[in-house]
């Protein structure tokens, strides 16, 4: 029923709010939860942090418990961002490819004030050590996997700390476009400027494709080469059938 729904939802923000104050209590009393492996040193931890009621104290036990599990924090800057259509919408795509998690209540992935204005900032989380690895290598072989790209991601090595409470899996779908003024290439002088994902592949010499669906005449394209360029994004998951179909693709140079 609806309200059984409104005070499950009330009960779960109760007990977030509850596990927070705790971490925070914790960081600040500089007590690391994996030490506390015993009911003597949880309950020296209750003592210290007013922790009173057999209720909160077995809260407290289980929280303890899953809080001491590490996981793995990644952390980049990616300067002029703003300026590359595309730079926001490739880190979200690349986070939900290697599972990284955030906090609900902190962006993941957001573009800084003031004098950092145009610099992305990134702060992830990750289960394991290898799929921190993973997405931080996969950050600093941008410019390899992004030729056309004018940013380079400074990027922190993952650091193993104490797993939040709440943490969320990362999807591609959370990219909002209107959340800042930094859409998707929607078109190919936004694609020569920046490279989503994937390389471009020439169009062959004889290829329908080429004799066909071409958009510029044969003769030039015959003196400077024709590529492949799609009509929908060949880089969202939503069109990975259509990335190798004809119907939609045209021919035309790389500098048209």
């Amino acid at each position: 029923s609806t309200a059984t729904t409104t005070n499950k939802k009330a009960k779960n923000k109760a007990t977030m709010e509850e596990q927070r104050e705790w971490q925070n209590k914790l960081e600040q009393a500089g007590i690391n939860p994996r030490h506390l492996d015993g009911k003597e040193e949880i309950d020296e931890a209750c003592e210290l942090l007013s922790i009173e009621g057999l209720g909160p104290k077995t809260r407290f036990r289980a929280f303890v418990k899953r809080l001491g599990d590490l996981c793995f924090n990644v952390t980049a800057e990616i300067e002029d961002a703003r300026l590359s259509k595309g730079v926001r919408a490739a880190v979200y795509m690349k986070a939900d490819d290697n599972s990284a998690l955030f906090i609900p209540d902190k962006k993941p992935i957001y573009y800084g004030e003031g004098d950092d204005i145009n610099k992305l900032f990134v702060s992830l989380y990750f289960q394991t050590f290898e799929t921190a690895t993973a997405f931080s290598r996969v950050l600093r072989k941008w410019s390899f996997d992004h030729p056309n790209s004018n940013v380079q991601p400074k990027v922190s090595p993952p650091v193993g700390c104490v797993r939040p409470v709440d943490l969320q899996l990362v999807f591609f779908d959370q990219y909002d476009p209107e959340e800042a003024e930094d859409s998707p290439c929607t078109s190919f002088a936004d694609f020569k400027g920046f490279s989503l994902v994937l390389e471009t592949e020439p169009a062959e010499l004889d290829s329908p494709l080429k004799t066909h669906q071409a958009i510029e005449s044969a003769a030039w394209m015959a003196s400077v080469g024709a590529y492949k360029l799609h009509l929908k994004d060949k880089a969202l998951p939503q069109f990975k059938s259509l990335r190798h179909d004809d119907n939609n693709m045209l021919a035309a140079s790389w500098t048209f």
